[in-house]
C-alpha cells in the first residue's frame, strides 16, 4: 500500500492531477452520500427514479458518481429521497 501512497504523493505535484483527482474525489463522495440517503429511508432506486422523472438507470449511475451532477439534479434527488440539500464551502 505504501508504494501506491507514494505513487499517488508524486503525482499530486502535478497541479492539473491534483486539480482532476480533488474532482473525481468530490463526485464520488457525493455519489455515496446520495446512496446512503437512499438507503436511510430504504427506498429504492425505481422509487427514487420515479419522483424524479428518471429512468432507475440514470439514478445507479447518478450514486455511481458517472454523471457529471448539476446542482438541480442533486436538488431534485434530494427532494426525491426527503432530505434537505445542505451546501457548505469551505
Amino acid at each position: 500500500m505504501r508504494r501506491v501512497e507514494d505513487a499517488l504523493n508524486k503525482e499530486m505535484k502535478d497541479r492539473s492531477f491534483a486539480r482532476a483527482y480533488s474532482e473525481e474525489r468530490m463526485r464520488l463522495e457525493i455519489a455515496h452520500r446520495m446512496a446512503e440517503a437512499r438507503h436511510k429511508h430504504h427506498l429504492s432506486q425505481t422509487t427514487v427514479a420515479h419522483r424524479m422523472g428518471v429512468t432507475p438507470q440514470a439514478v445507479s449511475r447518478m450514486e455511481k458518481g458517472l454523471l457529471n451532477l448539476t446542482l438541480g439534479s442533486i436538488y431534485k434527488y434530494a427532494k426525491a429521497v426527503r432530505e434537505p440539500l445542505v451546501i457548505t464551502i469551505g
